[in-house]
């Protein structure tokens, strides 16, 4: 019926790419406010399903370790293939979701640590961010609409750095529904990282190679398991 293609239309479905293992990471969709859903158990899989396919793609650069920018460079590659039809999906000839590198701007000027006293901050740039570009020059209830996912990368660092820090401010001042410290993403065989988001406690993740997917784990540093 014409009702129900009406619905279709205006209820858009993404779904990702199908991962090495088969596995998909469910269904994401826009709302009738424009805002994308995204659940944490999609997001985890739509990480690995990337994750996966770049360790077999990419094993040279785990290889020889090169500089963080190309492994950052091929991970954003990877994860632009699991949100491709989302970043495809336009409402009034515009697209609203962008999966962007190392990008600088508020609306058109500089992003700053905290975006209420910027002169007290230098400007910053993300490694990675799912985002509706110039969503904070919205008024009202759309105001920092879509701000998704905001990653910083390292190959071999720690969870307590200024990294850490920073992302906690996306949550907080930006209203992004998730912020990664990808931590450990070439380290000595290890590969981790640490999810924040919106009502979301702190939540180690560590690549398991025979589930071919990021697994929540124990923190032997403070002797507990993170739970949301």
């Amino acid at each position: 019926t014409w009702i129900l293609r009406m619905r279709r239309f205006f209820c858009f479905h993404a779904d990702r790419v199908v991962s090495n293992n088969g596995r998909r990471g469910g269904k994401m969709k826009f709302d009738k406010n424009k805002n994308f859903l995204i659940k944490e158990k999609e997001l985890i899989q739509v990480l690995s399903n990337a994750f996966s396919r770049m360790l077999k793609r990419d094993i040279v650069l785990f290889d020889i370790n090169p500089q963080e920018r190309a492994f950052m460079h091929r991970f954003a590659f990877e994860l632009h293939k699991e949100f491709s039809e989302a970043e495809e999906y336009e409402v009034e000839g515009k697209n609203i979701l962008s999966l962007d590198v190392e990008y600088n701007r508020d609306g058109n000027w500089l992003k700053h640590e905290d975006p209420e006293n910027p002169e007290t901050h230098k400007w910053i740039a993300p490694d990675i961010i799912l985002h509706e570009r110039k969503s904070g020059e919205y008024e009202g209830a759309a105001k920092n609409r879509n701000n998704i996912l905001a990653l910083e990368m390292k190959r071999d660092g720690t969870s307590d750095g200024k990294d850490a820090d920073r992302l906690k401010k996306f949550i907080e001042k930006r209203k992004y529904l998730y912020a990664i410290d990808f931590y450990r993403f070439a380290g000595n065989g290890d590969h981790e990282f640490n999810l924040y988001g919106q009502n979301l406690k702190q939540k180690k993740f560590r690549y398991n190679n025979n589930s071919n997917m990021f697994e929540e784990v124990w923190d032997e540093k403070n002797d507990f398991m993170y739970k949301g």
